[in-house]
């Protein structure tokens, strides 16, 4: 039995359903544009733990109303309530796991990266192995923690997918508890790129494809290309205030059932898709 053991938890993807850095880098682009813009500077001088302290110093994502995993945190109160110690170690800056670690007021210690050495795979299992030299239970979600996971004693699976949750069987370490991520199903990307209000747009496409009008469908394409893109990047921009909502607070971006990373690269795909048929239907128009 390994219950006796400190469980060090990770934070991102396993505690939170979200990325602090992409939280931190979503409120910078929309808040404070100019800050984004150092972005590239501060990971070309030190890499992601740097950009990371830079993002979580400027103080803006809103900590006490990031979504949860409500199961896993149920979980982790009956652990401490059992007398076990509950330590928060996170690839995230010291500054943001403080803050997490102090909402929830579970944690016996928090630590993060500091700005030069990033706390994720490798450098993760060696601190946890020198902090605890009598042992250690992991929970964490992602292929990084693939690399911490072999040092723990048992493992704890809060948030990982099929194909993480199949590596870590065939490593043969103990599984002390598996908590399932959150699905994204299909009404929650008709509500993402704004279903609702493109059935004109689809209608038309499928007309202009029946009648032969590869300019005229192409039209469309780009123009309910463009507004599904918009629909992503407003529902990016109001995710803080949606979440300090009582019922707004479930939509998919401000529970974490869409990842943010897959939000950004949702809508670039989409205003990229719209760009290249606003060109073939000028083209397309002058006979070209």
């Amino acid at each position: 039995m390994t219950q006796h053991l400190p469980l060090a938890v990770d934070m991102d993807g396993c505690l939170l359903t979200t990325d602090m850095l992409m939280e931190a880098l979503a409120a910078a682009l929309i808040r404070r544009p100019l800050l984004a813009l150092a972005a590239p500077a501060w990971l070309a001088r030190g890499g992601r733990p740097l950009l990371k302290q830079k993002l979580a110093h400027a103080d803006l994502v809103d900590i006490a109303h990031l979504p949860l995993r409500e199961d896993f945190v149920a979980f982790l109160v009956a652990q401490r309530a059992a007398g076990r110690a509950l330590h928060l170690v996170s690839a995230s800056d010291q500054t943001a796991v403080e803050a997490v670690a102090k909402r929830l007021g579970l944690f016996d210690s928090a630590t993060g990266s500091d700005g030069r050495i990033n706390l994720k795979a490798k450098a993760k299992r060696a601190f946890l192995q020198q902090r605890f030299p009598g042992g250690f239970v992991y929970a964490g979600d992602s292929r990084a923690d693939l690399k911490v996971w072999p040092a723990a004693a048992a493992a704890i699976a809060s948030g990982a997918d099929r194909a993480v949750i199949a590596a870590l069987a065939r490593s043969r370490i103990p599984l002390e508890a598996t908590f399932a991520p959150i699905p994204a199903h299909a009404t929650d990307w008709a509500a993402l790129l704004g279903l609702d209000r493109l059935w004109f747009g689809l209608i038309g496409l499928a007309a202009a494809g029946l009648a032969g009008w590869p300019s005229a469908a192409a039209a469309v394409v780009a123009i309910a290309s463009a507004l599904a893109s918009a629909s992503v990047l407003n529902a990016l921009n109001r995710m803080a205030s949606d979440r300090r909502h009582p019922t707004r607070r479930d939509r998919p971006l401000a529970a974490g059932r869409i990842g943010l990373a897959t939000a950004f690269r949702c809508a670039a795909g989409l205003a990229i898709i719209s760009t290249l048929a606003t060109i073939f239907t000028a083209l397309t128009a002058r006979g070209l």
